[in-house]
């Protein structure tokens, strides 16, 4: 309990953190503020088997899911709650999902009063640059959507993120940015604690 408490606790104050950070510039303006984002490790964990499931038995393929789940506005924070995994074409290099299997994508995440937030795809070897096919094959595009690379496809996990490329669309730019490791460290929390505890 405390554990969980201090977890909590160190969540709030990274929260605050991130809004004290936000400084006005008359020249600028406003810096945009993004929700923080919670992915528990097991949302992770399945993302990665997701990832690796498009390759056939014996072969490495890139592969490709999407994160889904809810943003409160009123904090703000975004809970990443549910990994998708849309039929694709895939090879070592590529991968592509066509538009019906996008739609079905759409369907399931309107049944579910869920929102689709993130593109993540796997990479071959280490590189996680984004490239204009990676820009192409985003499920959608809005400020704040997330697309994120896992490199040598998704065997050695994803954990921590900053192991990832993690790239935001931003308006201001109309493009995807990567994020430094002191960006995605101060805006993800990947908390551990199980689905279930049983203590009878």
């Amino acid at each position: 309990m405390i554990q969980i408490t201090r977890r909590i606790q160190d969540f709030i104050a990274k929260f605050r953190r991130n809004e004290e950070s936000q400084e006005f510039d008359e020249g600028a303006g406003i810096e945009q503020q993004y929700p923080s984002v919670v992915v528990p490790a097991r949302v992770c964990e399945t993302t990665c088997e997701a990832l690796r499931s498009h390759a056939p038995v014996g072969q490495s393929h890139e592969g490709v899911a999407y994160w889904a789940g809810v943003t409160l506005e009123d904090i703000p924070v975004t809970f990443v709650t549910t990994c998708i995994v849309p039929e694709a074409e895939t090879g070592p290099g590529h991968f592509e999902v066509s538009t019906g299997a996008n739609a079905r994508v759409t369907r399931a995440v309107h049944d579910n009063d869920i929102a689709v937030l993130g593109t993540v795809h796997s990479h071959p070897g280490a590189g996680t640059h984004h490239s204009g096919v990676d820009d192409d094959e985003a499920f959608t595009v809005y400020d704040g959507y997330y697309s994120v690379i896992v490199p040598d496809y998704g065997t050695e996990g994803m954990l921590p993120l900053t192991k990832c490329g993690v790239h935001r669309y931003e308006a201001g730019t109309e493009t995807f940015r990567k994020l430094n490791d002191t960006e995605i460290s101060s805006t993800f929390t990947t908390p551990t604690a199980p689905l279930k505890i049983d203590t009878r």
